[in-house]
C-alpha cells in the first residue's frame, strides 16, 4: 500500500489563455497550503479560483522578462 507523507487535495480551475476558450487544469495542493489560500480568499472576499488565476498571472508576468 502507498501511504503519502502529506495529505493532498486536488482542485480544478479554469484558465484563460489569450483568446482561447478557458481550459481546466488540476492542481494538487497539500492541506496547509490549501487552508492558507482559502483564508486569503475569504479575507479578500473573492473566490479561491479567482485568486489562483491572479497568482498565476503575476508569476508569469514576473518570469516572462
Amino acid at each position: 500500500l502507498h501511504y503519502p507523507l502529506r495529505r493532498q487535495r486536488q482542485m480544478c480551475i479554469e484558465t484563460e489563455i489569450e483568446e482561447l476558450a478557458p481550459r481546466r487544469i488540476t492542481l494538487t495542493l497539500d492541506d496547509q497550503h490549501l487552508i492558507k489560500l482559502r483564508e486569503m480568499a475569504k479575507k479578500r472576499k473573492t473566490y479561491l479560483k479567482e485568486m489562483i488565476k491572479e497568482i498565476v498571472a503575476d508569476y508569469l508576468q514576473q518570469h516572462s522578462k
